[in-house]
């Protein structure tokens, strides 16, 4: 790898509060709801198979649908209750062994609501997927609003 690219995705929520956006990235049933959401949305034909969480620092999630090869897992690098998420994002073996692969969320209060910026840095070889990156990370934006706003 030499360089890094990102991708950027916000969200105003009007009626989540800080802490509850923190808390369906980090509770198991909150992210099996919205995701199941942002999953129909993707592929009406499809099903969550399985989605763990250990949201703790160095704690691992995982996340895996019906569709054929279609995982991803990581590592907690922060959590800062309400504001601030770090975790690495892996779809491949070899993508959690190069470790370049950040993702953070950062979450500000914003009247009854708040305003949520996700930015994905990744490997330079991801460069012809930050578009794409970006919308995938607005579209959960999207149904954790829908689901749970």
């Amino acid at each position: 790898m030499t360089g890094r690219v990102v991708a950027i995705a916000q969200h105003d929520f009007g009626s989540l509060s800080a802490d509850e956006v923190y808390q369906v990235w980090t509770d198991p049933a909150l992210l099996t709801r919205w995701m199941a959401e942002h999953l129909k949305e993707q592929d009406p034909a499809a099903a969550l198979a399985r989605i763990e969480v250990s949201a703790a620092i160095g704690g691992r999630f995982f996340f895996a649908d019906t569709r054929e090869g279609s995982a991803a897992w990581g590592y907690y690098k922060a959590l800062e209750r309400p504001k601030h998420i770090v975790f690495s994002w892996f779809v491949s073996p070899e993508e959690e062994q190069e470790d370049n692969s950040d993702v953070t969320i950062e979450i500000t209060p914003a009247g009854a609501g708040c305003a949520v910026t996700i930015t994905h840095e990744m490997g330079d070889e991801w460069a012809d997927y930050v578009d794409r990156t970006a919308a995938a990370w607005r579209s959960m934006l999207q149904a954790i609003d829908v689901t749970l706003g």
